[in-house]
């Protein structure tokens, strides 16, 4: 017990005596319980263990945060009816229509309510614009970035 202790304390220097360890005693107790495998087994199994619950957690992490972006950003529908509204179609006539029919990102069908209406189907999302005007998308060809990025976020 008091080479034990002596270790604890210190280490041997070059003439056989026991002094301070230039790290502390904390050094000098981890290198006693290395070198009688004190520690070895349990302390790896335990930092793995460690290292596999904070891998888990960032997965799980990283599960929830994509499904509350897919929560708070729902993909369009796959047809979309716009009815009942001002369409301006920015043809070579200018013409304003009733209604649009979108499938997917493309424009499928221009026209009044009634033509419109004949090719919705059962899954098709209908938005009645109750009299209210409809443009073409803008497509910005000249944005000042990040400037433009940071204005859109600011639009919804």
């Amino acid at each position: 017990m008091h080479k034990l202790l002596k270790k604890t304390l210190g280490h041997r220097d070059n003439s056989g005596q026991y002094s301070a360890h230039p790290l502390g005693p904390w050094a000098s107790i981890v290198t006693l319980y290395k070198n009688n495998n004190l520690i070895g087994s349990t302390v790896t199994k335990t930092i793995k263990r460690i290292g596999l619950a904070l891998v888990a957690l960032i997965l799980l992490l990283v599960i929830a945060l994509g499904i509350a972006y897919q929560q708070l950003n729902p993909s369009a529908p796959d047809s979309q009816a716009f009815i009942n509204g001002q369409i301006l179609t920015m043809d070579s006539q200018n013409s304003i229509q009733q209604a649009v029919l979108l499938k997917g990102n493309k424009i499928a069908a221009v026209g009044s309510n009634e033509d419109i209406q004949t090719l919705i189907e059962q899954d098709t999302l209908v938005t009645d614009l109750k009299q209210q005007t409809m443009i073409p998308g803008i497509i910005d060809a000249h944005g000042h970035y990040p400037g433009q990025g940071i204005s859109a976020i600011g639009l919804n």
